[in-house]
């Protein structure tokens, strides 16, 4: 495995446009009070934060020349400058790749050049992204980034740290990003601004994604303690918990917990995406809500989140609960109407005197046992991960919408005949 290193992402511009195309000596001041001179502020980088690789960006038009240096072979400067200062958007990156390889080679593999358009279209803007995924190559397992964009231009620095953030996430090769700078030059002073907080933004963007979207709550909980909101973090680590585990004993004290939640200290990513989720739970689930309703309601979340194994599980219970429900009042017993519905023996009783074929009430409960036949069927085959001719993703999602639909009109109708509150 390779060792970890420092790894400088920078773009190169075109610099002034006079005639001599030189970049000026510029003070970079960095937030410690450290100050580097130099006509490149790639270089000041380098040296501030050890790097040990340089990833430069550029186009055929950017100043090749001020990177390989006039003490080298002077032809070949002139050559470059030239070349560069004569290019435009029409100019090939092919065409200049020969020369780029021989200033990455004089430079001693400390430096990988990676040639861009000028991303003025969609076209040039899918080909640079193409280019800065290209990156991945020049990488190695732990790499941490650093990430200037003072010379990017155009689409260039949207682009950049929307790919580069996403190497970080999919590469396999475990990249961090340690810094976002960016150089704020007047005259001949430049103070490096760090914006680390672009990749905070970013870390709450999926982390609220994947917790409004699934109810997954692992990243929410590590932001919220890095924010020094461990008791809020454990909360809510709790409450994705209960709804991902479908576990209905939990409900009631998870709810209450919740609403007890101050979020006045909360950064304003959490205040914006936690109380969205809290709500649409607490709304969904109020208290004193039969077994049934809750069952029926954990299915519906869960198929919004696109949790469809753990719907159909849920569904195929609220049925069970429905019928156990109804038949409470044929009963000549002391139990509670929670006591009855919620008891495993009782459920039992109730799939073999209603629900299953050839019980000896056929005639009672159709409609219910013919729901509770096809759904567990299927049930059964994605529980005990077993395969059903006829049977695919799609059809086993539609027919889940169909069933849930269906569920609820079996609510009414049993509500309209009285047979249930």
């Amino acid at each position: 495995m390779s060792m970890a290193r420092k790894v400088l992402i920078s773009f190169l511009g075109t610099g002034n446009p006079n005639a001599n195309r030189r970049y000026d000596l510029v003070n970079y001041e960095f937030d410690d009070g450290t100050v580097i001179n130099s006509p490149l502020i790639a270089h000041a980088l380098e040296e501030y934060y050890n790097v040990e690789l340089t990833i430069l960006i550029g186009t055929t038009k950017s100043m090749w020349e001020e990177v390989y240096g006039d003490e080298r072979d002077g032809d070949f400067y002139c050559h470059l400058m030239e070349v560069c200062k004569n290019a435009s958007n029409a100019t090939s990156e092919v065409d200049f790749r020969n020369d780029a390889d021989r200033i990455e080679k004089e430079l001693s593999g400390k430096l990988k050049i990676h040639l861009i358009k000028y991303g003025i279209n969609h076209d040039e803007i899918i080909t640079n992204i193409k280019e800065i995924m290209n990156l991945d190559n020049d990488l190695c397992d732990g790499d941490e980034l650093i990430v200037d964009i003072t010379h990017s231009f155009r689409s260039l620095p949207l682009i950049l740290m929307n790919s580069i953030i996403y190497l970080r996430l999919f590469s396999q090769k475990h990249i961090s990003i340690s810094n976002i700078v960016y150089g704020m030059k007047e005259n001949n002073e430049a103070r490096i601004v760090e914006l680390n907080d672009v990749l905070y933004l970013n870390e709450w963007l999926t982390a609220a994604y994947s917790f409004k979207s699934y109810g997954r709550a692992e990243q929410v909980a590590e932001l919220l303690k890095d924010e020094n909101n461990k008791a809020a973090a454990s909360l809510i680590k709790d409450f994705s918990n209960v709804i991902n585990l479908s576990y209905l004993s939990g409900f009631a004290p998870i709810s209450k917990r919740l609403k007890s939640l101050n979020n006045s200290d909360w950064s304003p990513m959490a205040q914006l995406v936690i109380p969205q989720v809290i709500d649409d739970f607490t709304r969904s689930f109020p208290s004193g809500m039969p077994l049934y309703k809750q069952q029926y309601n954990v299915a519906k979340w869960q198929y919004e989140k696109g949790n469809y194994g753990l719907s159909y599980m849920s569904l195929t219970e609220a049925i069970v609960s429905l019928v156990a429900e109804i038949s409470y009042k044929e009963r000549d017993q002391t139990k509670s109407k929670e006591e009855f519905v919620s008891d495993f023996d009782v459920r039992d009783k109730m799939k073999s005197e209603y629900l299953i074929k050839n019980c000896a009430n056929l005639n009672k409960h159709k409609e219910e046992r013919n729901f509770y036949l096809s759904i567990n069927k299927i049930r059964n085959t994605i529980a005990h991960s077993s395969m059903q001719a006829g049977m695919n993703t799609t059809s086993l999602i539609k027919s889940l919408k169909e069933k849930i639909d269906e569920f609820n009109r079996l609510i009414d109708t049993n509500k309209r005949a009285k047979l249930i509150d």
